[in-house]
Order: C-alpha cells, then sequence, then structure tokens
C-alpha cells in the first residue's frame, strides 16, 4: 500500500527549548498528514528531554492547546491502520538525560494555529509557545 501522504512547512524561526519542570520541549517542524480523503491533520513535531532523575513520558508531564483565532484546534486520533508510524512515542518512558522526538496530532484548520505546550497540571510558569501556518503545509 501507499504510505500516507505528509507535506512539510517552510523552514521557519523555531522557538527556543523551554525547561518545563524536568523536561525540555523543543518545537522542531509541522507537517501536514492525510492518511486518506477528508482526513487531513496537522503533525507538530517536538524534541522531548528528560532532565529528572527518573524515567517519564510528554504524556505524563506536558499538555498541549492548539487555537485558531477564536477556535479551539482538537488533538485527534486515528485507527490503527491510518496513524503516522511514531503516534503514541510521545506516551513512552525516556530515561533521565535521554531524548526522544514526538508529535501530537491536531485537527486541521486553513490558518495559523497558536500552540502552547505546558505542564500537565499547569502549575509551572514557563511554557513553549510558537504559530504553525498551516495554509502553507
Amino acid at each position: 500500500t501507499d504510505a500516507p501522504a505528509t507535506t512539510q512547512a517552510p523552514t521557519e524561526a523555531a522557538p527556543e527549548p523551554v525547561a518545563v519542570g524536568d523536561v525540555t520541549i523543543e518545537y522542531l517542524r509541522a507537517e501536514k498528514y492525510a492518511p486518506f480523503e477528508n482526513g487531513e491533520s496537522i503533525l507538530v513535531y517536538c524534541k522531548f528531554t528528560n532532565n529528572g532523575t527518573e524515567e517519564t513520558s510528554a504524556y505524563k508531564t506536558l499538555y498541549l492547546t492548539a487555537k485558531c483565532g477564536d477556535q479551539t484546534v482538537q488533538e485527534i486520533s486515528y485507527l490503527e491502520k491510518d496513524r503516522p508510524e511514531g503516534m503514541n512515542d510521545y506516551a513512552q518512558n525516556i530515561a533521565p538525560g535521554e531524548s526522544i522526538e514526538i508529535f501530537y496530532t491536531l485537527d486541521y484548520v486553513d490558518g495559523v494555529v497558536d500552540v502552547t505546550i505546558q505542564d500537565l497540571y499547569n502549575t509551572i510558569p514557563e511554557k513553549l509557545e510558537f504559530s504553525v501556518d498551516a495554509s502553507a503545509l
């Protein structure tokens, strides 16, 4: 079978990595993912680094919100046959001092999506904020 189509965003000035508690999150890139007709999404790739003393995962420590104007952009999931490879890496436990590339899957909207990644319980003021121009993907 053919691999689903992905389109990568043009190179843009990425924000600096941000330490959020015992982890660091860095925005890498965004891609449009289309495993089937009318099944488009935005894959937001980040580098997750565990700076703590115990194993942890992005799933256990971080929370993503996204908006396009006033509209909330939802995280979405696919049936197993349509999932992009690595979709569940964000839940993988990472040893102290190790890093992994993860991605979040957002519903596709034609416009600029403002993304915020912060600690899961919103108790740490540091957060990663950036924008993705989905129409350029």
